[in-house]
């Protein structure tokens, strides 16, 4: 047997996929050298090497010692995850399993030929099915997300050999870039589930009538080929409102919430608002607005009060929480809405759905051009002015709100910096990401002194006026939205039928984890005390059993999702696990369980019993 099946019948045992791809591709030719052609040679301690691009990807002396000598400088006992940028043949990875046996580990290489090549000249069969390592190889930065949502990432570690990474600077550069976005994001979704996990099941439970409107899907195509006007609430808004009345005789318009204001000040309404936070004190950007013509886009976990100021009619999309997809089970699936953790975010996959082409974004700057936060007049800008006072003026809460976020400088639409932070950062890295995966929906950035976001060029704001008048066109299809908007028959049968047996199911939830928890405190008991504990896993089996069996279990899960995700992300707790971790960590599962339950189960009641919460 060749080294190479060998080793693939090794990578198969974890790696099918992988193993299939690297047995169907020719392999001839990577052993046979030529000028372009990895070049594999000898070294004094008789291990080989590899020349490559002209680089010579490990040691010409002994790459055993070197990798090893790398992995000790750069690893440590603390990684939840190590990256690897290249495997090269295989010693840097091999060392760090040798030193760090109990860690975990992933491989990424672009380059599938190179990672035959090391196959078939080196035995890496103990590596290749070593059960806490993974690869990622020959695919795009697109993919890498799946395989990260496997792995712990409580602390990650991004192992670049020079030598290695410079076989490919940009796909690595970009790789790099893609991790530290996901890390981001991870950390932003936990910590505003933290945050507003409970708002969320509040505002769900108080929208539940609201929710037999039609949803986002049933408006998919409909401005087919008309332009679109997305108003974001950047400082760059400021030139754009100045011809706003004439821009929206050529194209669709679509404001978010804190820009609605600023529109209906031009005597402007939008065709579409668009507002999806689910806090109150974001409603205050509505305060004593007065709008008729307008369809509202929202999401069934959105302050209540959004849709007493806007009374307007209105389309849903699909849900982000469990409780929200219960509901949709009873009203009807409303359709995804694309959300990167901004309303523009939304806005503008709500202009890709509608079938706007080109989509234009203004105000969306992603960071703070001329240390602007704002455009003149926002709501925030507002309440600073409201808010100052002769120690403490505007100007100064407008440089903590700048400054606070540690900005620094990305390179702008047109030349030069602008400084950005780190939340808006991952806006950015959301919208390149759609611009890759959707390169049908053309967008243009209107903001020249905005964050440059590969994919959105810049467009002037001066080349919209010689657009064609379609403001007729655009009523007409306005007028066909509202008439879907005000269909009727839309109510579900029997919701409160439904929501019953939900509330049932909610109060098995309460017993089962309030029997989880008296039976670990008798088997910690019979732990110290050395007596046999076979009855109570029994109980405890029985227990986890019938509440991975519980219909209810995904709504009441949601707000547990913190602690799951600190559970399964923290490697570092699965190597030192003892029985007091073990029965630490149950009790804690079991504790927010019945937390979670009784809260779903509060609500509810009260919103039956009182018509509201």
């Amino acid at each position: 047997m060749s080294s190479l099946e060998a080793n693939l019948r090794a990578l198969r045992r974890r790696h099918p996929t992988l193993a299939q791809e690297l047995g169907a591709a020719p392999h001839d030719s990577a052993l046979r050298c030529t000028s372009r052609c990895p070049e594999i040679l000898p070294t004094r301690s008789g291990a080989p090497t590899c020349r490559h691009r002209g680089l010579t990807l490990h040691s010409a002396f002994d790459p055993v010692r070197e990798a090893r000598r790398l992995i000790e400088k750069e690893v440590d006992d603390g990684s939840s995850l190590v990256v690897f940028f290249g495997f090269g043949l295989g010693y840097y990875v091999e060392a760090f399993v040798r030193l760090f046996p109990q860690h975990t580990a992933l491989v990424i290489e672009p380059d599938l030929g190179l990672f035959q090549l090391a196959l078939s000249v080196r035995p890496l069969q103990g590596l290749l099915a070593h059960p806490r390592l993974s690869f990622f190889v020959g695919a795009g930065q697109a993919a890498l997300p799946e395989t990260l949502d496997e792995l712990p990432l409580a602390r990650v570690n991004i192992i670049k050999p020079r030598s290695l990474l410079l076989t490919n600077p940009g796909y690595y550069t970009q790789t790099e870039g893609v991790i530290r976005s996901y890390l981001s994001r991870k950390k932003l979704n936990v910590n505003t589930l933290r945050r507003f996990g409970r708002l969320w099941v509040r505002n769900l439970v108080r929208n539940m009538d609201r929710m037999s409107a039609p949803g986002v899907r049933e408006l998919v195509g409909i401005f087919s080929g008309l332009p679109a006007l997305v108003l974001g609430s950047g400082p760059s808004l400021d030139g754009i409102l100045l011809r706003l009345g004439e821009l929206r005789r050529k194209l669709l318009i679509i404001s978010v919430d804190t820009s609605l204001r600023a529109c209906l000040e031009r005597s402007v309404e939008p065709d579409f608002v668009i507002v999806v936070d689910p806090q109150y004190w974001n409603t205050r950007h509505l305060d004593g607005v007065a709008v008729q013509s307008s369809v509202l886009l929202s999401e069934s976990a959105t302050h209540p009060r959004v849709f007493r100021v806007l009374n307007l009619p209105v389309f849903f999309g699909s849900s982000f929480f469990p409780l929200g997809r219960f509901f949709e089970t009873v009203f009807g699936e409303k359709g995804k809405l694309g959300a990167g953790g901004s309303v523009a975010t939304s806005a503008w996959d709500l202009a890709r759905q509608l079938g706007c082409r080109p989509i234009y974004m203004a105000g969306l700057d992603l960071g703070f051009p001329g240390r602007s936060t704002h455009f003149r007049g926002a709501t925030f800008e507002t309440r600073f002015a409201a808010a100052s006072g002769r120690l403490k003026p505007s100007e100064t809460m407008s440089f903590a709100y700048l400054h606070d976020a540690s900005p620094f400088p990305v390179s702008a639409n047109t030349a030069g910096a602008v400084l950005t932070d780190q939340r808006m950062l991952i806006y950015k890295w959301w919208f390149e990401d759609q611009m890759k995966s959707r390169p049908e929906a053309e967008t243009r950035n209107l903001s020249p002194a905005g964050a440059r976001i590969e994919g959105m060029p810049y467009s002037d704001a001066e080349q919209l006026d010689s657009l064609p008048d379609r403001r007729e066109e655009i009523d007409r299809l306005m007028t066909r939205v509202k008439r879907i908007a005000g269909k009727t028959g839309r109510q579900a049968p029997d919701v409160a039928g439904v929501v019953q047996n939900l509330t049932a199911e909610l109060r098995k939830l309460v017993d089962l984890s309030s029997t989880g928890l008296r039976a670990l405190d008798e088997l910690e008991q019979r732990l110290k005390a050395g007596l046999d504990t076979a009855g109570v896993k029994q109980i405890l089996n029985g227990v986890d059993r019938r509440i991975l069996e519980a219909g209810s279990r995904a709504v009441v899960s949601f707000l547990l999702q913190p602690l799951i995700t600190d559970i399964l992300h923290d490697d570092g707790w699965n190597r030192r696990k003892t029985a007091n971790t073990v029965l630490d960590t149950s009790r804690e599962l079991y504790r927010q369980i019945r937390e979670s339950s009784s809260f779903h189960l509060a609500l509810f009641e009260r919103r039956f019993a009182h018509g509201g919460v």
